[in-house]
């Protein structure tokens, strides 16, 4: 996988320019580690693995819109997958209306109507972009990993860091006093930079992104 991306990047200009955006993010990591310490810096929201998660997704949701006008490869779908990926770590579920636009029980709340049917026409809408990114993209992601495809063992990288992710997600919560404050704190840490990882690995995805369909 790296000698492939390796090979693309003396011939992708796209790839060239996410390796300067990744360095960029690696210095925005850098300076609130030296600003903001550890903890803030790889766990808090205002930290720079945060910051660096939303600029990343939000990089590489532009990257894919551009990277479609040079090949229709129904990339509008992924684009908007990935936006949705940077406003989830913005929490955007919780945005605007009590309980939240994405919480369920928005439904059997107090709130006015519009919110109601706001939220409910939110959540079919991103469930459709799941579906289109199912069904259009399944069989070229298959085809792509028996090749051999740098972007489709990217992708197939970021899943296990997905599941990694899911793992640790509020793991102090639900083990409670029987995990220690270190422990603790080491899920968090590895969280954060775990999901930054998997977005690392979405952006180059895109950018080693053949101009043709696998055979």
């Amino acid at each position: 996988m790296l000698t492939a991306i390796a090979d693309q990047s003396r011939r992708n200009a796209a790839l060239r320019l996410v390796y300067s955006f990744l360095a960029l993010m690696a210095a925005v990591i850098a300076a609130s580690l030296l600003l903001q310490g550890v903890d803030v810096a790889l766990r808090r929201e205002t930290g720079g693995v945060e910051i660096a998660s939303v600029l990343t997704t939000a990089c590489a949701a532009i990257l894919a819109v551009v990277l479609m006008q040079r090949h229709d490869r129904g990339l509008y779908s992924v684009a908007a997958l990935l936006a949705l990926f940077a406003l989830r770590e913005l929490d955007f579920h919780d945005w605007w209306f009590e309980p939240g636009l994405l919480h369920a029980g928005i439904f059997q709340s107090a709130a006015p109507l519009w919110q109601k049917f706001v939220s409910g026409l939110t959540m079919p809408a991103i469930l459709a972009v799941l579906a289109d990114v199912a069904i259009r993209g399944l069989r070229p992601f298959l085809r792509a990993l028996r090749a051999g495809h740098g972007w489709a063992r990217l992708v197939i990288a970021g899943g296990f860091l997905v599941v990694l992710s899911i793992l640790l997600d509020g793991l102090p919560a639900r083990l409670g006093p029987e995990m220690s404050q270190g422990a603790a704190r080491i899920a968090g840490i590895v969280e954060e930079c775990g999901e930054l990882a998997l977005f690392a690995c979405l952006l180059l995805a895109v950018a080693v992104w053949p101009s043709r369909p696998p055979a």
